[in-house]
């Protein structure tokens, strides 16, 4: 339970400061902040979208869709939802 909710406050946290980065380097900053929450909590892999106005505006994937391969996350990557919808 408390990995799952660490894994969300991280994303979260990465999506809302995703949305506020205005520059490349703030944007690469960002994103290797997402990917060093990614790997402490020890998830795979991740997707990390922003959506305004019912528009993606930034969308990528960070981490191993399959770690014994190892193959990147991909556009292509399903993820499962789990039991996330029922906390």
């Amino acid at each position: 339970m408390f990995l799952s909710r660490a894994v969300g406050v991280c994303m979260a946290l990465g999506l809302v400061s995703l949305a506020m980065a205005q520059t490349s380097e703030q944007l690469a900053a960002l994103e290797k902040d997402i990917e060093a929450a990614r790997a402490r909590v020890g998830v795979p892999a991740v997707w990390v979208a922003i959506v305004k106005d019912v528009k993606v505006v930034c969308s990528k994937g960070f981490g191993l869709r399959d770690v014994a391969g190892p193959k990147p996350v991909t556009p292509d990557t399903l993820f499962a939802v789990g039991s996330t919808t029922k906390a």
